[in-house]
């Protein structure tokens, strides 16, 4: 984090006029070209968590929002053991003015997407960061395997990250002018409680944004720590007030524990969850495929403290060991509520916030004084070259193979993981000699840009781990689209349907969600589902259940499972007098006629 400053600009002259515009018409041409391009904003219908709008729009048309919002937000707390009562009001809202229109939702989701891109750059850019590193670190933040929150409907980041970035803009406002102190702070602070009452990992992220308020004033007032702190003693102590408050209230609650394996939580303090916790946080901070941050963090300081010893001077030391404690004050307590899960997807944020200010930040010092970290043009192929070679070993360490298993986009199919990493790495040496060519530096090899573009190679690769995200996405919408439309027609209304799930080996829900979808939207009341115990050598015994007596119309059966179901059939189930038909990833049964 650099100091409050202006600074001379590099804009052309037309964008320096209007740059929130480009930046702001950038970052919608960004998540259209993500989200529209992909096919996921008309995807319709999913079989996670979408099922719950369907819920509570059928809620709503009997009850009052009031009463609404109270079953679910107890449901959410007595049955999941969560605590997220304004994720629930603002889901409640929306379903109430959205309705079941899931374009719609989509759309929205997208918006916050582009606001929560615009907030967090212009707080970059009221800290001084420069509009390009700016730009960095916002794509770095919302790039990846975490970009999975604007297109699903399910995740409560989305919201809890819009609320956190603009309580950042608010608090670097009041900072800025304190003529309406009171006016910033107070919205401020309700934006950051918002945020946390959105997703319980946020309210870890409270004290972080308490010292970096202290830091912030600090800095732009060039005061002691002391009279930062004291500055600000109001907003801080009702910040951490409340965070003391939910923390006892949810303990009391619902505990610790979490909602499940598959979910963050903290059953019991012991010295094997913090290792866990160690061993994870090395493994997503090298990984390209989850975080990559770290990779390219270590590289470059690296470099900088094997060529640059003489060149550190107290400048460096007073911002590093800030950006250091506001880095771990960031992803310790993550890393910890994680630790039993993993990190992984969606759990990336708030997470990403500290690795892309930690990364920006150490650019934004090197850019500032690019001609004393430059080294001699002797030493540029040797550097390279190693640079290269760890960047390729480390990458391929901790890579997600499984990525490359399953992706078809363009030709990257063809390739190994090593392969693609060896391309980038390549890729990255070569926007490098461009740039020295292009600029005929005199220093030969410059840290600053070694470090931009091999944060641009990675911001690229995020793009592209978005990008496929998003069409996997939009691919399980059009096969649940046909699934659905194949049913009406081949079903009544008084038809049995039967879905068929594992949830141990799959998604529990995904099954209820079709059921939920054909009963409410397609009018097949009928619709049941059933959840063996396994699949795996034992047959399903369920006798008393009376999903199982008599015979279905329809067996919808997710093909990963249809071995096990073949195998160990139940007893109402006649393979003779069924067909078959194979829909994308599920496989219906339906009587001949």
């Amino acid at each position: 984090m650099q100091a409050f400053e202006s600074q001379k600009r590099s804009f052309p002259a037309i964008f320096i006029r209007g740059e929130y515009f480009f930046v702001a018409l950038f970052f919608v041409l960004l998540w259209g070209a993500i989200l529209g391009g992909s096919g996921s904003l008309f995807s319709d219908y999913h079989l996670a968590d979408d099922n719950e709008i369907l819920s509570v729009q059928e809620d709503l048309s009997m009850n009052t929002w009031g009463s609404v919002f109270t079953k679910w937000f107890r449901k959410d707390l007595n049955g999941s053991h969560r605590f997220r009562p304004f994720y629930f009001i603002h889901r409640v809202l929306l379903t109430k003015w959205l309705g079941a229109n899931f374009t719609t939702w989509l759309f929205y989701a997208g918006v916050l997407a582009v606001l929560t891109s615009f907030l967090l750059y212009y707080g970059c850019r009221l800290t001084s960061f420069s509009w390009l590193d700016s730009i960095l670190f916002v794509l770095l933040t919302l790039l990846g395997p975490q970009a999975v929150v604007w297109w699903s409907l399910g995740p409560n980041e989305n919201i809890a990250m819009l609320l956190l970035a603009a309580s950042w803009v608010c608090m670097l406002f009041a900072i800025r002018h304190p003529r309406y102190k009171f006016c910033f702070r107070s919205t401020m602070v309700v934006f950051v409680i918002l945020s946390a009452l959105s997703k319980e990992s946020f309210i870890l992220m409270i004290p972080a944004f308490v010292y970096l308020m202290a830091w912030s004033y600090r800095l732009h007032n060039g005061t002691s720590w002391q009279k930062a702190w004291i500055a600000n003693f109001w907003a801080v102590l009702i910040l951490l007030i409340f965070t003391i408050s939910v923390l006892l209230i949810i303990g009391a609650s619902v505990g610790f524990g979490g909602y499940g394996a598959q979910g963050g939580g903290i059953s019991h303090f012991d010295l094997s969850l913090f290792i866990r916790a160690a061993i994870t946080a090395i493994d997503v901070s090298l990984s390209f495929s989850t975080i990559g941050a770290g990779l390219v963090i270590l590289l470059c300081a690296f470099l900088f403290l094997f060529f640059s010893s003489k060149r550190i001077d107290r400048s460096f030391t007073t911002n590093a060991v800030p950006s250091l404690i506001l880095f771990g004050l960031i992803i310790v307590p993550q890393f910890m509520i994680y630790a039993r899960c993993g990190i992984f997807g969606r759990y990336i944020l708030p997470l990403m916030l500290g690795y892309a200010g930690l990364l920006i930040s150490f650019l934004e010092f090197l850019r500032k004084d690019d001609s004393r970290f430059s080294f001699e043009r002797k030493n540029l192929i040797k550097i390279l070259l190693t640079s290269v070679v760890v960047f390729v070993l480390i990458g391929y360490l901790f890579i997600s193979r499984s990525f490359f298993e399953k992706m078809d986009f363009l030709l990257f199919k063809r390739f190994s993981a090593v392969a693609i990493v060896i391309v980038m790495g390549i890729f990255m040496a070569i926007l490098y000699w461009a740039v020295c060519a292009t600029r005929r530096n005199k220093h030969g090899f410059s840290l600053y840009r070694f470090g931009f573009w091999l944060t641009v190679c990675l911001v690229v690769y995020k793009l592209m781990l978005s990008f496929v995200g998003a069409r996997a996405f939009a691919q399980e919408g059009r096969e649940n689209k046909a699934l659905f439309s194949f049913l009406e027609e081949h079903t009544g209304p008084q038809d049995n349907i039967m879905v068929i799930n594992d949830e141990k080996n799959f998604r529990g829900e995904a099954a209820f969600a079709i059921k939920e979808f054909l009963r409410i939207k397609c009018g097949r009341p009928q619709t049941s589902f059933f959840v063996p115990p396994t699949f795996t050598g034992i047959c399903p015994q369920h006798q008393d259940d009376k999903t199982l007596s008599g015979s279905a119309s329809c067996v919808v059966i997710f093909s990963i499972h249809e071995n096990g179901i073949l195998q160990c059939p139940p007893a109402w189930f006649k393979r003779k007098e069924y067909e078959r038909i194979q829909i994308g990833s599920f496989i219906v049964y339906f009587l001949a006629k």
